[in-house]
């Protein structure tokens, strides 16, 4: 059962690398960008919790680590019960900044927005408020993920920057722990190929 007090979730980055990019055929400096978004689930509704934006500085050639100055990622608290947390990672090649942009707003509306395993288009979608009902995942390997906006995969929507993928981590809403995970963001070419190592932490 979901527990009635509030629980807190934080997440701080610990190391990402590009082992593989592609900025498209301009080859321009490349701009990788991520979208994170902490939600809280029960089966009537998602409530996002907090959100952020992170641009990459990339200085070098690929495979590239990225310094990390600020590791902090996300300290949210759900203020009701809660069955699942839900903690979406959104990847881009951003060129315009037009599709990050509107994208990051509309996470606002989660009703909008449902996902599909990550191997296949053809899977059936889940609402995001239907993910407090399937078990949650395993460290520590985060899931990959398809993701849709108004019933159109990223991958079709986005024409201004480029799409490179979409994961998900799903905890318990009522255990407290640290757990440490990998989440991978490769694009459907295969030319981008991003890890992040994440630590959460729910009290």
């Amino acid at each position: 059962m979901a527990r009635s007090t509030p629980l807190n979730l934080e997440a701080n980055l610990a190391g990402i690398e590009l082992r593989k990019g592609h900025d498209g055929f301009l080859r321009g400096k490349p701009e990788p960008v991520l979208i994170w978004v902490a939600l809280g689930l029960v089966p009537s509704g998602a409530a996002l919790l907090q959100g952020c934006t992170r641009t990459l500085a990339v200085t070098g050639g690929y495979p590239f680590r990225v310094p990390i100055n600020e590791p902090r990622l996300l300290a949210a608290r759900a203020q009701g019960p809660c069955e699942r947390f839900l903690l979406l990672g959104l990847a881009f090649e951003q060129d315009s900044g037009e599709d990050v942009r509107r994208l990051s707003a509309a996470l606002a509306n989660t009703f909008e927005w449902s996902v599909r395993a990550g191997d296949s288009r053809m899977a059936a979608p889940f609402r995001l408020h239907e993910l407090a009902l399937v078990p949650p995942g395993e460290p520590p390997d985060a899931r990959s993920i398809r993701l849709s906006h108004r019933d159109v995969d990223l991958a079709d929507a986005c024409k201004h920057d480029d799409w490179i993928g979409a994961a998900m981590v799903l905890l318990p809403g009522d255990r407290a722990g640290i757990t440490r995970w990998t989440v991978r963001f490769r694009s459907d070419d295969q030319r981008n190929d991003w890890w992040v190592q994440l630590t959460l932490r729910a009290s």
